[in-house]
């Protein structure tokens, strides 16, 4: 039981957590999120394979990824 829902219970939908949001603002949302994320992991509902923040970094991370991949193959070469 999460949050009082069994798994195969009707929720809210997904205009809800907009609305929360709204009146709440980011912060206490957050806070739900990462409880109910917490809670999910602890009952081995979910697992945590990527977490995703912002899509900026995952592309700057790309491109050096990508840049020191580079340096390696042409040291390599040499």
């Amino acid at each position: 039981m999460i949050y009082g829902f069994n798994l195969k219970d009707n929720t809210p939908d997904h205009t809800l957590f907009c609305q929360l949001r709204k009146k709440w603002g980011s912060i206490p949302c957050l806070k739900i999120l990462a409880d109910l994320i917490y809670q999910l992991k602890s009952q081995e509902l979910i697992s945590e394979v990527f977490t995703f923040v912002n899509a900026t970094h995952l592309i700057a991370k790309a491109s050096l990824i990508g840049e020191k991949y580079k340096k390696l193959n042409n040291e390599n070469i040499s």
